[in-house]
């Protein structure tokens, strides 16, 4: 009888971590599309060279391919799309959600589709403005982790030969997830297993001298830092992490789109001397996710309280000769 109910305590233990990590799911998904970016310089001046880098990955551990990139990709024009990052999931080269749910799998991938910042090109030129996008994802529904990444950049250096100020304006549409057990991507579930999804988003627009210190430094958001010559514009928060774990069930959004407030992201500086300057914008998109096994003792606490119910259940069987 001893023996029966330790294999039926064991049995039943063995059952719940399984069907709790069969349930168990995460999911982590950041996308921004920044543009009608325009630049404008007073007095005019055009871009002496720009560099623009795109960069993206794709991780899984614990699964048969651990790793894809980082690939980086560097270029003097645009437009220019890179190969995405891509595991357990088919190539798309597109921003949009997956939501391949059931499959295990991470991506990112990044995209410059215009831009105003070409060497020689005039800034501030109305259908010359830039326009790019980033995007990471990557679901879980096993044991293990996964992480994706997406950024661009650009690096373009002006020659002041008068005193000159630049203004900066924008739109962007910014999508973050990030979920565990919970709709509207991930499975309904109450996980006791650690599981945690994170996603976040990364903007900034910094403005440095020939000596490599910063005149100008705006995230936006908020309003820039140094260098401001005048107020700026900012709908909503762009350097933000959202998250989910086993303690927080459930989904973390963030939906924003400028087009709809009809407010667009603006910022200006102050008039700088006469010199070469370099300007350099920035916007990444991480997410990762994990699911694992809980610690030994958290198993064995488990254990120890599903065997004293039925030591109990027992003394009471043998007391009155009854079941409970």
């Amino acid at each position: 009888m001893k023996k029966s109910l330790v294999a039926v305590s064991l049995a039943a233990l063995t059952g719940l971590s399984v069907s709790q990590s069969a349930q168990a799911d995460a999911y982590a998904y950041a996308y921004n599309n920044i543009f009608n970016l325009k630049i404008e310089a007073s007095p005019f001046l055009v871009p002496s060279s720009t560099v623009f880098k795109l960069t993206d990955s794709a991780g899984l551990t614990g699964f048969a391919n651990d790793s894809n990139g980082p690939t980086s990709f560097t270029t003097g024009t645009a437009p220019f799309n890179i190969p995405d990052a891509n595991l357990g999931i088919a190539s798309t080269n597109s921003p949009a959600q997956n939501l391949n749910i059931g499959n295990n799998y991470s991506r990112g991938d990044a995209s410059i589709v215009t831009s105003e910042l070409n060497p020689g090109s005039p800034p501030g030129v109305s259908g010359n403005l830039t326009d790019t996008w980033v995007v990471a994802e990557s679901y879980l529904n096993a044991v293990g982790a996964g992480g994706g990444s997406g950024s661009v950049g650009s690096t373009t250096t002006f020659d002041f030969v008068f005193a000159t100020s630049l203004k900066f304006s924008f739109d962007s549409i910014l999508k973050m997830v990030a979920c565990v057990d919970g709709p509207p991507t991930c499975a309904d579930s109450d996980s006791v297993f650690p599981t945690n999804a994170q996603a976040s988003s990364a903007v900034s627009f910094v403005l440095t001298d020939a000596s490599g210190a910063k005149v100008f430094d705006w995230a936006p958001g908020t309003g820039p830092t140094i260098g401001s010559g005048g107020v700026s514009t900012n709908p909503f928060q762009m350097n933000t992490t959202i998250s989910r774990d086993q303690s927080n069930t459930g989904v973390s959004l963030v939906d924003e789109d400028t087009t709809v407030g009809g407010t667009q992201f603006t910022a200006q500086t102050i008039a700088f001397a006469p010199g070469r300057y370099t300007l350099s914008l920035s916007d990444d998109k991480r997410v990762t996710t994990e699911l694992t096994v809980p610690e030994p003792a958290s198993l064995a606490l488990m254990g120890v309280g599903l065997l004293g119910g039925l030591f109990v259940n027992r003394r009471k069987i043998g007391t009155s000769g009854k079941t409970a």
